[in-house]
């Protein structure tokens, strides 16, 4: 904005601060400049490991494992960390999240990771394959495709796709 401009825009909008010294501007633009924003939260939070992070995902990786409902997440994790910590359930709750969608979220994401990792390994080695169908509760077929593979003189099976 133009010098002449910005004056009359001072006088006119902010009839109280047109008095200021430019100090009190100057101050205000580098308060301006150095306060919080969600890139700045969102980047902070991403350089540094969050215990409250890696216990959401221990808890959702067991859960999946056990095959249980993914709001149990909710229960057990108040009660384990409440436990071992001395806080209100309500306070764990706020920190770390056990929803059934931050469960369902989590266990994605793991297995998402384990696939990007599992693929470029056997594109490279032969491999062989297992393909076994399964019902469900309530008579739904469920097919798992198992891959076997050696992995440094080692057998490992893995779980390709369900």
């Amino acid at each position: 904005m133009r010098p002449c401009k910005l004056r009359k825009y001072l006088e006119t909008a902010h009839k109280d601060k047109k008095d200021k010294p430019l100090d009190y501007f100057k101050k205000l633009g580098d308060n301006f400049q150095t306060r919080t924003t969600v890139k700045r939260m969102l980047s902070e939070r991403a350089t540094t490991v969050d215990k409250d992070f890696l216990t959401s995902y221990e808890i959702s990786n067991s859960i999946a494992k056990a095959g249980k409902p993914h709001n149990i997440g909710e229960c057990i994790g108040v009660c384990v960390i409440s436990t071992a910590v001395n806080q209100s359930g309500h306070e764990i709750t706020q920190v770390i999240p056990f929803s059934n969608l931050s469960v369902l979220k989590r266990i994605d994401e793991m297995a998402d990771d384990l696939e990007k990792q599992l693929v470029p390994q056997i594109q490279v080695r032969k491999f062989a394959l297992q393909i076994d169908e399964s019902c469900l509760q309530e008579n739904e077929a469920l097919l798992m495709t198992h891959v076997r593979f050696l992995d440094d003189n080692q057998f490992r099976e893995e779980m390709l796709f369900a």
